[in-house]
């Protein structure tokens, strides 16, 4: 089963939904980090390490809020605005979608607590252990169809390294589409153990109109 980037786990930040309306800005925002460009020149897998790195700095904050504050913001940027908007259209008002979206990114970080410690820390060592394949996804409301990458990265087993009590490893599954402006931003975040994960992705899949994730 996979397991969507949402979880809810205990003894992480409380929630501060003030911030929801600050948090969500533009897809299309470029900038610098961890020495990568993210424009359109920057690849899917460039995009994902710099997300993995931003939610394990994130998990390895601890209780310094305005670090975590900063991380959370790095998040949103990182999050493909336009792919949700067109995910659930209509759905929601402006103000709801932005709560709802920003629930969404909060809880990445705690999701994947687990693994972090065994994100490579450069993006050379992370990009060994990556691969990529390419689709599309088409939003059942307006057919508009975004470019997709689906982009797969590798957490080795307890016998090899990895964290305690993974027996057979485990995929994080960051899927992400091009903005308006072709930047590769993030559209999802799943992980599983590697046998369910090895299923391939789909060339083209239907992102269906969702009325029901209200926050």
């Amino acid at each position: 089963m996979l397991i969507p980037g949402v979880g809810f786990l205990t003894g992480c930040r409380p929630p501060d939904s003030s911030e929801a309306d600050r948090c969500i800005p533009s897809s299309n925002t470029v900038f610098e980090v961890y020495r990568i460009t993210l424009d359109e020149k920057a690849t899917p897998q460039q995009v994902a390490w710099v997300f993995l790195k931003t939610l394990s700095n994130d998990i390895h904050a601890g209780n310094n809020r305005d670090r975590r504050t900063e991380l959370l913001k790095q998040e949103c940027a990182l999050t493909n605005i336009e792919a949700y908007r067109e995910k659930i259209q209509g759905a929601h008002s402006t103000t709801d979608f932005n709560e709802w979206l920003f629930q969404q990114i909060y809880h990445w970080a705690p999701g994947v607590s687990y693994y972090v410690d065994y994100f490579d820390p450069d993006f050379e060592s992370a990009a060994a252990r990556m691969t990529v394949q390419f689709g599309r996804a088409v939003a059942a409301d307006t057919r508009k169809s975004l470019k997709t990458a689906y982009v797969d990265y590798v957490i080795p087993s307890e016998a090899n390294g990895g964290p305690a009590g993974l027996s057979m490893g485990a995929t994080i599954r960051i899927t992400l589409a091009q903005t308006s402006q072709g930047l590769w931003r993030v559209m999802e975040l799943t992980y599983g153990s590697v046998p369910e994960m090895k299923r391939p992705v789909p060339a083209s899949v239907e992102v269906p109109h969702d009325d029901s994730s209200k926050p």
